[in-house]
């Protein structure tokens, strides 16, 4: 009976001493996980390509601590792992700091024409870079860094940048010595094709957009060499007389507007002319008054005239002054757009299908 009681003893000692350990052992992880003086912001854990930030502004909590940071910018593509010198008076240590920064903005390419099928003419030349009207997420100086690849080139290299784009979001950056370049091409636009402009038959264009972090886009058309005269996307041009009330609010003279419009295959205008004639009632046709309104057209139009793309003409008839203003819009500067023809301040080209209403395929009616 004696030793029954010992042994039963025992086993409360046992359990006791366990409980014990394990208070213990809690408590020293719970201190050890609160040993961290800094805590980082959840809005910094990832860190979008090219935002603006400072270290400073990752700290979400910091115990009376002093920071020195690490000597150099995180802003490529990566996983940091980051030494933060931490200080207090308790404490002197250094704190891995975990963050990552990721591109998940892709370049975008959009097309002219995308579903159509583009035609275009026998024995000419076709620059695959004609059909796209514009890029995003990227620099537009990449239309001038282009590369024909045959079809295997074009795969090959495709693979190369995939690869590149996998590297770069797995590596672990430590230090800045581990920021390492790339022999793999970006920032560049690269097409294949098959297209033989001296042999008619159908056509494919593929062509890819890959940005600073190997990130890539593709867009592919069709194209058909054809020895017709009159081409489906061929382009064309189109006058429009304007008269009437609206125009007509002054007492002194009569308007009228012509406009003329000439635009390329992709049904971009590429050349905008507009003639306003103005004629003076019998009570008003005296050479003074036209005189003052060609004095006040040229006062108002004349700091134009140097404009690259711009041609201003002033003419003067027996009862009228007709004054010209013609825009080649190929080399007229959109993005300053001094004449305000433009919707959009953006530089974008101007759409057939916004200044006229398009009527069926390539055929357009004025307003």
């Amino acid at each position: 009976m004696k030793i029954k009681m010992k042994s039963s003893n025992f086993k409360i000692i046992i359990l006791i001493a366990f409980i014990a350990i394990s208070v213990i052992s809690f408590s020293a992880y719970m201190l050890f996980k609160q040993k961290d003086l800094i805590v980082i912001s959840e809005k910094f854990k990832q860190i979008e390509y090219g935002t603006s930030y400072d270290y400073e502004e990752m700290i979400a909590n910091i115990r009376d601590a002093s920071i020195i940071y690490p000597d150099f910018k995180a802003i490529e593509v990566g996983n940091y792992e980051l030494p933060f010198k931490v200080m207090n008076n308790e404490k002197r240590q250094t704190q891995i700091v975990e963050f990552k920064i990721v591109d998940t903005k892709k370049p975008i390419i959009d097309l002219y024409i995308n579903k159509e099928l583009v035609e275009v003419a026998l024995n000419s030349e076709y620059d695959p870079v004609s059909n796209i009207e514009k890029i995003g997420n990227v620099d537009e100086s990449i239309l001038s860094n282009k590369k024909k690849l045959s079809e295997k080139e074009y795969k090959q290299l495709k693979t190369k940048i995939a690869k590149e784009n996998q590297k770069i979001n797995d590596r672990i950056i430590k230090s800045k010595n581990d920021l390492k370049s790339s022999d793999v091409e970006k920032n560049l636009l690269f097409y294949t094709t098959d297209l033989d402009t001296k042999q008619e038959g159908k056509y494919k264009i593929k062509v890819a957009v890959v940005d600073e972090n190997y990130n890539i886009s593709e867009k592919s058309w069709n194209l058909k060499v054809t020895n017709s005269s009159k081409l489906l996307n061929s382009g064309g041009s189109i006058s429009c007389d304007y008269t009437g009330d609206d125009l007509n609010k002054s007492d002194i003279y009569t308007t009228t507007v012509v406009e003329n419009y000439r635009y390329n295959p992709y049904k971009i205008v590429s050349y905008y002319e507009t003639a306003t004639s103005m004629t003076f009632t019998d009570d008003y046709n005296t050479d003074q008054n036209k005189e003052s309104l060609v004095n006040s057209l040229r006062e108002k139009y004349s700091s134009y005239e140097n404009e690259k793309g711009i041609m201003l003409d002033i003419s003067i008839g027996e009862n009228n002054v007709t004054f010209k203003v013609a825009i080649d819009m190929t080399i007229y500067d959109k993005k300053k757009d001094v004449l305000d023809v433009l919707k959009k301040k953006d530089g974008s080209d101007i759409k057939m299908s916004t200044v006229l209403k398009e009527s069926k395929k390539n055929k357009y009616t004025c307003k």
